[in-house]
């Protein structure tokens, strides 16, 4: 009788706790791991242990949860067969940034926060820095409202339930009905502002890219200091926002114009 191939225990139980990690973008505790995959704890424990040091997991300081960072979604877009969605957008976040003078970021839906999957810095000395693998929460952040705008209504109640709005300046919007209205007028603009509302002196802009078959894929943004992004510069950046982002569209086979349907 032919024998199965051989397996590394340990690996095999690394990729189980991984998958086991992907059906709740909250994350899960040690123990529920542990009773899930029929593991002892010690094991799980050290697995999991194995995967933070390798940046594959984080855990919450507060609840003790694990989740999956984005480092897997990095590996994949590798193996993504010829022009990645991230290898196409570095020359349209070059011109924003060198238009904007401000850093500029591709970032997609991760669950129940917004991932950084390409960045290009600002060349000011006093510039806001974002790198890849970088999670922002959603409710607060341009490029994380544009992804909620973009979402069919049930999948955005949906996620609306698993949010944490927690307050990180006077300005962070905090309740559902208030981050309802709100997302209805990005999805009438065709963009979204975040002002001072994750971190006071930081102002962000950002708007949606659709692919082919005008599927919102990410969001593209700037984010400055408030110094540079005012109200009597808001206008100009904008349109540099909405226009890269629409340029990006469009080279990745979307016909219209994503800012004009957000959400629709």
């Amino acid at each position: 009788m032919r024998r199965p191939p051989a397996t590394i225990q340990s690996v095999d139980r690394a990729l189980r706790l991984l998958e086991r990690l992907s059906e709740n973008p909250s994350g899960k505790r040690l123990l529920q791991l542990a009773n899930e995959t029929r593991l002892p704890a010690s094991t799980v424990h050290r697995a999991l242990q194995t995967l933070f040091q390798a940046g594959y997991v984080c855990q919450d300081p507060v609840t003790g949860a694990y989740r999956l960072t984005g480092k897997l979604l990095e590996i994949a877009s590798y193996a993504v067969a010829g022009r990645t969605l991230r290898e196409e957008a570095i020359p349209h976040l070059r011109k924003l940034r060198d238009k904007t003078r401000e850093s500029a970021h591709l970032v997609v839906l991760d669950g129940v926060y917004a991932l950084t999957v390409e960045s290009v810095i600002s060349t000011e000395r006093n510039l806001v820095d974002s790198y890849v693998g970088e999670r922002v929460p959603l409710h607060c952040t341009a490029v994380g409202k544009v992804l909620l705008a973009s979402l069919p209504l049930d999948k955005l109640e949906d996620v609306l339930l698993h949010l944490e709005l927690t307050r990180f300046t006077e300005n962070t919007i905090c309740t559902v009905s208030a981050l309802r209205d709100h997302l209805k007028a990005v999805r009438e603009m065709g963009y979204a502002l975040d002002w001072e509302e994750n971190e006071i002196g930081i102002r962000c802009i950002a708007a949606p890219v659709r692919n082919a078959v005008g599927e919102v894929v990410a969001a593209i943004g700037v984010s400055g200091p408030a110094t540079r992004i005012r109200e009597d510069t808001r206008g100009e950046i904008i349109n540099s926002v909405v226009e890269v982002a629409a340029d990006l569209s469009c080279s990745i086979g979307y016909p219209g114009n994503p800012a004009k349907t957000l959400g629709k």
